[in-house]
Formats: structure tokens, sequence, C-alpha cells
């Protein structure tokens, strides 16, 4: 574990819910903690205990905006400095990365999407904005959600967390 950002115990146990969850078949759990509760970093040690324990996989951070693309790549190399981190968004495509921080836009093309491979979890910052097409289509791709709407979750599709500060919407959309 670095010693540059440790889990305060509250994070830990941030963790620890999600692995309960993940353990009990759900697929797609939410963790939300307060604004200023680090969830950067503790998805940040997800991806890298994610990884510690499925070493064949690797892991999409998806982020809406160009501040989260940075603050998300500089988290988890901080956290894991021994993981290739790689960023997909504009004129960057470092799609062979283990951990790889792509931004929405960018990903919403399926032709930018199909030079990912072999992902076994999606981490989505800032989940409240996941009932969007562009969210639903780039989870669906990566086998997070059903193809076509109420169809069959693919066998072997990625795990997926979301982390928001602000679960509930006001549209009063669901998020499941």
């Amino acid at each position: 574990m670095s010693t540059l950002l440790k889990l305060r115990d509250y994070q830990r146990a941030a963790l620890d819910a999600v692995a309960a969850e993940w353990a009990k078949g759900t697929r797609r759990p939410a963790a939300v903690l307060p604004t200023g509760a680090g969830k950067t970093v503790v998805f940040a040690h997800l991806a890298k205990e994610h990884l510690d324990a499925e070493p064949a996989g690797r892991v999409v951070v998806l982020v809406h905006t160009d501040e989260l693309v940075q603050q998300a790549y500089r988290k988890v190399r901080n956290v894991a400095p021994h993981l290739h981190v790689g960023i997909v968004k504009a004129e960057r495509n470092e799609v062979r990365a283990r951990v790889i921080v792509a931004s929405v836009q960018s990903l919403r093309s399926e032709k930018r999407r199909s030079m990912i491979q072999g992902v076994s979890l999606v981490i989505v910052d800032e989940c409240h904005h996941a009932t969007a097409a562009t969210y639903r289509g780039i989870l669906a791709h990566f086998g997070c959600l059903p193809a076509v709407p109420g169809g069959e979750l693919p066998p072997g599709g990625a795990r997926a967390i979301g982390f928001t500060a602000t679960l509930a919407r006001g549209d009063k959309a669901k998020l499941s």
C-alpha cells in the first residue's frame, strides 16, 4: 500500500462494503461519500486492489471533465506507482494501460471503446450522471449493463462501481 495516500478508516469501510456487495452478487453497487471525503483516493485503492486480485484484469475509470481525468490519473499513480496508468481523452489514446482514466466524451465513440479490451472493472466517478445514454452505451459495451433495456446481463461482463456525493437526482431518474 502506498505511504503517500493511505486509506482512512471510513474509506477502508467503504471499500469493505463494496466487497461485501459484490460477494452478495450485486453487479453495480454505488459508494456514496460526502464531498471532501476522498472518493478519488478510495477508488484509486479499489483499482489497485482489484488488479492485485485479478492480475489479468484491467480497469477503466470513467469521468466527465478534464479536471477529473487529471485528478483520477494522479491519485491512481500516487496509490500504485507500479501500475501503468493511461489516459483516453481527446488526442491521448493510452489504451494499453492497466488502468485507463477516460472521459465519457471520448468513449462515446464505438471506435475508441473497441480499442480497450479485457476490462474487468469500470469505476464511474460522479455516477449520478450515469443515466445518460452516453454512459449507458459505454457501460453496455463493457458488459456492465444489458445491451438492450430489460435484457440479460452478459456473462463475464465487467463489474461496475459508481462513486458520488449525490446519489439522488433532481429528475428522479433511477440509477439502478
